[in-house]
């Protein structure tokens, strides 16, 4: 029987990993920390282990580098449980020799089951493993009311995680939003554990939101002179939505059988770019242009869902096009987010009287833009459905 180790700080994520590697047909043990990891992979040394790339203060990747470090174990898969919005963090694991590494969107227990046999029988250079033990081959009464009983235990704790997130996002408020607190770190670590159960209930919506808003929250905690006030802004927006999205049978994500178009629109090339990439990493349609009256009328000519406008643009500034795109027959209600480098409450009040829903400081972060799109998009998409 292969024996696996999971690596994992939170009890409920790792109990669920357990069960449904070990009726996969696993031998499987659990540690909550690196030391202890490090003690029972020394021991007990394990065919493989699914490791979290954040174990609360703690880092997986050191794990990972010590395990690549051992005679004993440098060849033992290692699957990574990642975000796939912390592309820096995915490269470091896969340096650091990571097997696989498994956006938790995609790693619920089957999945990372097939993924470890995978691995395992690589090592074993390509010599069939022995068949899982206790696994069924088809599904039985008994199969699906376990299968049932688990994803409503998952939906439980997923509202309990919701729950949690908004509870530090208020207490952190408090502190009148300093990033170098207990507050920050709690909120970052119930947005952390919201996505990675949201994952595994295959909640793809949820999931998605949650794990961009922990990358944005991730980049805060490491500079945290980036924490402008649209920052702030849209970190309260995507908490309050998760609520909303976790109550929705409705579980896509823009992209899944959803394909909602995003207009973006700055006469600068890098900044249009810039904005693309957000966009694009989440799985949206962008249309990028760079002249104000092109942008206009591809506005007569195509409904969009959503638009980015830059302010400070020649010919027309994004105020006017803002107004001229409610105007139109086909545009008369897209939600638009300004982008601007100004910042002074005139300013924000010429926003709110062009017709803009929200807006983005510049320097403008991937992660905040990717974030900002997701709410408002779910935002209007929920509006319809209900």
């Amino acid at each position: 029987m292969k024996r696996i180790l999971i690596v994992e700080d939170d009890p409920f994520t790792a109990e669920v990993y357990r069960n449904g590697l070990e009726w996969a047909g696993f031998a499987v043990s659990t540690a909550a920390s690196i030391p202890e990891a490090t003690q029972q992979l020394l021991q007990d040394q394990p065919d493989a282990l699914l490791l979290d790339l954040v174990l609360g203060e703690e880092d997986g990747i050191q794990l990972l580098r010590f395990v690549r470090s051992c005679q004993a174990t440098r060849e033992t898969p290692v699957l990574m449980l990642s975000n796939a919005f912390m592309p820096e963090r995915v490269r470091e694991a896969w340096e650091a020799g990571a097997t696989e590494c498994l956006d938790k969107a995609h790693a619920a227990p089957p999945r990372v089951a097939v993924r470890l046999h995978a691995a395992i029988d690589l090592v074993r250079r390509g010599r069939p493993g022995p068949a899982p033990q206790g696994a069924p081959e088809a599904a039985t009464d008994t199969s699906t009311a376990r299968e049932a009983e688990i994803h409503r235990q998952l939906l439980s704790t997923l509202a309990t995680r919701v729950e949690a997130s908004t509870l530090h996002l208020n207490a952190w408020i408090a502190r009148n939003h300093r990033v170098t607190t207990t507050e920050f770190e709690q909120l970052l670590r119930s947005v952390h554990q919201t996505a990675t159960v949201a994952g595994m209930a295959g909640l793809s919506a949820v999931c998605q939101l949650a794990s961009v808003l922990e990358a944005l929250l991730a980049e805060i905690e490491v500079a945290p002179s980036k924490l402008t006030w649209s920052a702030v802004r849209t970190i309260n927006q995507a908490v309050e939505m998760l609520p909303q999205l976790a109550g929705t049978t409705d579980t896509r994500h823009p992209g899944a059988h959803w394909t909602p178009l995003v207009l973006t629109v700055d006469d600068e090339p890098v900044a249009r770019e810039f904005l693309t990439t957000a966009l694009e990493s989440a799985h949206l349609n962008t249309l990028n242009v760079g002249d104000p009256e092109l942008a206009l009328r591809m506005c007569e000519q195509n409904r969009f869902d959503l638009a980015f406008l830059d302010v400070d643009m020649p010919q027309m500034n994004g105020f006017e096009l803002c107004q001229r795109l409610h105007q139109t027959e086909t545009n008369p209600d897209t939600p638009v987010v300004f982008v601007s480098s100004l910042r002074d409450e005139q300013t924000r009040r010429r926003f709110s009287e062009s017709g803009a829903l929200d807006f983005i400081n510049k320097p403008v972060m991937l992660s905040e833009v990717s974030v900002k799109a997701l709410v408002h998009l779910h935002r209007t998409h929920l509006a319809k459905a209900g």
